[in-house]
């Protein structure tokens, strides 16, 4: 959940917060294969 951000309505960052728990699986993904990650925190 986004608590305070600036130059962005709020319906935008709704759409953002439902965009990053729709692709959580694959930005994960991309995360671990660029830098090495082995862990996360899941997106609740």
């Amino acid at each position: 959940m986004f608590y305070k951000c600036f130059g962005f309505s709020e319906d935008e960052l709704l759409q953002l917060e439902q965009y990053l728990r729709n692709n959580a699986p694959l930005i994960w993904e991309i995360a671990r294969e660029k830098e090495g990650v082995t862990s996360a925190k899941t997106i609740a």
